[in-house]
């Protein structure tokens, strides 16, 4: 089931983008009787958000996915935290600015209000705002899009004006984060900017059920990495013969003890081998704070604990 699943995602996010390519660049007339040895390549430029790791795993898992059609993917975060974090995948990043973040409490609660106000300071500061979409204009130049993974406000002020970029801009977002920004930033004129720019660009929602038809999304499956042997992964984590496997994840924002006390006690009290990635405890015995292969130990565990986004709702899924 979980071949199954990433190749047909794999297939549908290649098919997606092609198709998206061929509707929002111009037609290439090639010279009668010219044939290249190797087809010209086609670029992506993906701006994921930094602050929930999803973004920058489905950033990553998109790169690998596409490059054996012929579509490489430059990835572009919003910290160094990101570009580290995808330094452990063997990709480089860079950072557009660090100016426009999500604010988040210990327990991955988002503080709206101060939220809010940062993103309306981001958009009327003309060293924000302006700044990074020059900036993106420029890292975009020849690139046939450019993915707003999810919800930056540079990329959706692009929708809006009407600038270069904006025929190439393509909004990429799980299904219940739209709800929950236009919820953040309350009712007004953002949560209007926010819709008005959705219905300009090309949209890709990820989603874990079955969607009717729509002319104004395109829908998908999120994206897994192929699993390797279960054997075999919980052999390399130490996992004893007869002995259960609980992996735990947390976005970095965790960082409570308390939270971490909790989950190792009642897991030891359960005889389970851990396995736990968290950036906000990884200085915790026990803890590291990434781990390039945690889709693969998800796959092979008895138990996921994770306060659960779409991806890791679907790893916990595909695993079952």
């Amino acid at each position: 089931m979980r071949d199954v699943l990433s190749t047909a995602t794999a297939m549908a996010m290649a098919t997606a983008a092609a198709t998206t390519i061929a509707t929002t660049t111009p037609a290439t007339v090639r010279a009668r009787g010219i044939r290249t040895a190797t087809p010209p390549r086609e670029r992506i430029v993906w701006l994921a958000v930094a602050e929930g790791r999803g973004h920058l795993m489905r950033a990553q898992l998109a790169a690998r996915l596409l490059e054996p059609a012929g579509i490489d993917v430059e990835i572009v975060t919003t910290s160094q935290a990101g570009v580290t974090f995808m330094a452990e995948f063997g990709l480089p990043a860079s950072v557009v600015s660090t100016s426009y973040r999500l604010l988040y409490d210990g327990q991955q609660n988002l503080a709206r209000l101060r939220t809010h106000a940062m993103a309306v300071t981001y958009l009327v500061s003309p060293r924000r705002c302006l700044r990074d979409l020059a900036w993106l204009e420029g890292r975009a130049a020849g690139a046939a899009l450019i993915v707003n993974d999810s919800f930056h406000p540079a990329l959706l002020a692009a929708s809006l004006v009407g600038r270069d970029l904006a025929d190439r801009v393509v909004h990429v977002h799980g299904e219940n984060t739209r709800r929950a920004v236009e919820a953040s930033v309350g009712r007004g004129p953002i949560r209007a900017m926010v819709r008005r720019a959705l219905t300009r660009s090309t949209r890709i929602e990820i989603t874990l059920g079955d969607r009717p038809p729509s002319s104004s999304a395109i829908h998908l499956p999120p994206l897994l990495p192929m699993p390797r042997p279960r054997d075999a992964v919980r052999a390399e984590l130490g996992v004893r013969a007869g002995q259960r496997l609980a992996v735990v994840y947390l976005n970095p924002y965790f960082h409570d003890a308390a939270l971490a006390d909790v989950i190792e006690s009642e897991l030891a009290a359960g005889g389970y081998h851990l396995h736990a990635v968290g950036e906000g405890f990884a200085d915790r015995p026990g803890w590291r704070a990434r781990d390039a292969a945690l889709g693969e130990a998800v796959a092979a565990a008895d138990v996921f604990v994770s306060a659960a986004g779409v991806g890791a709702l679907a790893l916990a899924r595909a695993s079952e």
